[in-house]
């Protein structure tokens, strides 16, 4: 009940959408950052602007008080941005979020509504600096971290010259994705190693364990600290406060600041003698984050971040006697089985433990995720990230090349590991998107089988697989049509079919819109068909797993008399009309665009007895704050 109320709490205090304009207009305001991104079309930059306490400059907006959000710009150019805090001005074409391409997809409004974001567009010209940064103490650091950021990464870009290798460094160093191409994105996806891409605990743990570790043998050579202080003890607080500053900047992202959250409770404790580590502390740590924002909670990147620990707490505590069993074989066991098992298991227990939220976000299985982050988490542990350290504290002193080269050939070796990965025999295998209610049933299940004792336990241990199996038996919708009213297709016999009304609109299509239906009903990708019709004629009728669907263009224009549109409904089980030339037919569906700018995306579901249901976008999400009609 207190989470519930923190949400309604937090939805109300944020400010609304604004009206944004639907033509190109000057905006004013305050860059909040600026990052870089080639695209690899040509040589030109693509910048990612973020401007804050935004101003419209057009007559309907005279007198507006700054926004309470930020504009999302893109601007390609060859020119270095202003500098970061610095007021410009800036002729740009902007757009609200994106709605969902099918009911019960990624929402981009909700994650724009609570990340403070208002509008997203591109910038038609260079921007205009109306003011240099404002003096302030918080404000001038902010600021120059933000520039160090940016001025790191394109360091890093100058000294590597591979461009996929030095995509990962600058992601590794600075946490910024810099030009990663997508489809090393994919590859990394495919093997299971997009943990990699993602600067959490992981990271975390390595750049503590090698600073502390270096700390340890300077200042267990020194008499002075050995006679009066703890030198592990002082070493691990070394390590964690390095920790710390490495993951402020990167960007204090949600999987990093959890697992700093976590390792600051494990070190008190170890400092006063206490269990170091217990499924409370993260417990603490995830009550801090629901308290701060309840929002987050829907967040995949925290599902994912917390299952993960918490399978890992469980696993490992059921594990100390093997664990302990392996310590006692001597050298060989401490040094050479203890980890390899570890390392084998962390894997194949985090590996599990997120499937939930992955085939909820993403939709993919990765068979083949131990092998890879055998070798790459191996390689990123005693080499990797130990070069990073180093490239990070040489570049203070202009000599970080030979570290940061050390560092690409160890990049490079893990890019091919994903690479191999990727390839082989289903590496990626595509599943259905799972359901709100699926997940919560695998995340419940895996709760219990990690939290409970007793007969609970194996509750658990039946519900999580039940959850997980049961994304096979989701109904698969007939009919899908877009929230634009632009696209739609059927699915049939394990394949989607799109309309096409003549063959030049074949190069035209929504790709995007494609992928995304794809994926949500678990298909290959580039697996789905067009159909034509005459396009002679506008109004065509198929025949689809034996019902009749027609079809409407949007430059068809019936005559309005009712006995020729009577005659028209008549002729199919279901119509969908691209323009509004037919409204209603009794008895018949008719789905058009001024449906779908009432309900949104529109999925069309036929039982084995017949009967036809619509589910839209407004049932799925409702009335909420973040939901407005789509654009037209």
């Amino acid at each position: 009940m207190v989470g519930f109320i923190g949400a309604a709490i937090q939805t109300h205090l944020q400010a609304p959408f604004p009206n944004v304009p639907s033509n190109a207009v000057f905006v004013s305001g305050e860059l909040v950052s600026a990052e870089a991104r080639f695209t690899g079309e040509d040589s030109l930059p693509l910048w990612h602007l973020k401007i804050g306490h935004a101003l419209f400059e057009r007559d309907l907006d005279q007198g507006m008080k700054p926004l309470r959000r930020t504009i999302d710009l893109s601007w390609k150019s060859n020119e270095s941005p202003p500098e970061i805090g610095s007021q410009i001005k800036v002729r740009a074409l902007l757009h609200l979020p994106s709605p969902p391409v099918f009911p019960g997809g990624y929402d981009s409004q909700r994650y724009a509504y609570f990340s403070g974001i208002g509008a997203r567009g591109r910038a038609l010209d260079t921007p205009i600096i109306l003011q240099s940064p404002k003096e302030g103490v918080l404000k001038a650091f902010s600021y120059q971290w933000e520039n160090w950021r940016t001025k790191t990464g394109l360091e890093i870009k100058k000294k590597i010259k591979d461009p996929d290798v030095a995509s990962v460094v600058e992601i590794l160093i600075c946490g910024k994705e810099g030009d990663l191409p997508q489809s090393l994105r994919d590859n990394f996806s495919a093997s299971g190693l997009a943990h990699i891409l993602a600067v959490a605990g992981l990271h975390l743990g390595m750049v503590s364990r090698f600073v502390g570790f270096i700390a340890y043998l300077i200042f267990s050579r020194i008499e002075w600290f050995l006679l009066r202080v703890s030198v592990k003890r002082l070493a691990a607080l070394i390590g964690l406060l390095a920790g710390a500053a490495y993951i402020f900047f990167t960007g204090a992202h949600i999987p990093g600041v959890r697992a700093l959250g976590v390792a600051f409770l494990a070190l008190i404790a170890w400092q006063f003698r206490r269990t170091p580590f217990s499924l409370r502390s993260l417990a603490l740590v995830a009550l801090g984050f629901e308290c701060l924002s309840p929002a987050i909670v829907l967040q995949a990147g925290f599902q994912m971040s917390f299952c993960a620990i918490m399978a890992l707490g469980a696993g490992y505590r059921a594990l100390a006697p093997i664990t302990s069993w392996i310590r006692k074989r001597g050298k060989i066991g401490s040094y050479f089985l203890l980890p390899l098992f570890t390392l084998f298991m962390t894997s194949l227990i985090a590996g599990l433990s997120v499937m939930p939220p992955v085939l909820a976000r993403f939709g993919v299985v990765q068979p083949w995720f131990i092998l890879a982050n055998l070798i790459a988490v191996l390689l990123m542990g005693l080499f990797v990230m130990p070069m990073a350290v180093c490239s990070f504290v040489s570049m203070l002193f202009g000599c970080d090349a030979p570290f940061l080269w050390l560092m690409g050939k160890g990049v490079a070796l893990i890019i091919a590991c994903a690479d191999f990965s990727a390839h082989l025999p289903a590496a990626s295998i595509r599943m259905p998107v799972m359901v709100g209610w699926v997940l919560a049933l695998s995340i419940y299940g895996l709760s219990l089988l990690c939290l409970a004792v007793g007969k609970q336990k194996y509750a658990g241990i039946l519900l999580f697989p039940l959850g997980m199996s049961l994304i096979l038996l989701q109904p698969k919708p007939f009919l899908l049509f877009s929230a634009l009213g632009r696209d739609g297709a059927v699915f049939q016999k394990g394949h989607l079919e799109f309309y096409t009304l003549e063959k030049d609109q074949t190069k035209n299509r929504n790709r995007f819109l494609e992928e995304a239906w794809e994926k949500s009903l678990g298909l290959t990708a580039g697996s789905s068909e067009k159909f034509l019709c005459d396009s002679e004629n506008p109004v065509c009728i198929r025949e689809f797993s034996g019902q009749q669907i027609g079809w409407i263009a949007a430059k068809a224009y019936l005559s309005r008399e009712k006995k020729e549109v009577e005659a028209l409904c008549s002729q199919a089980d279901i119509w969908i009309s691209f323009g509004y030339a037919l409204r209603k037919c009794p008895k018949t569906f008719v789905i058009s665009p001024l449906l779908s700018w009432n309900e949104g995306g529109i999925l069309v579901y036929h039982s084995p007895k017949g009967r036809f249901s619509l589910y839209s976008d407004r049932d799925n999400r409702g009335k909420r704050p973040w939901v407005y009609e789509p654009a037209s």
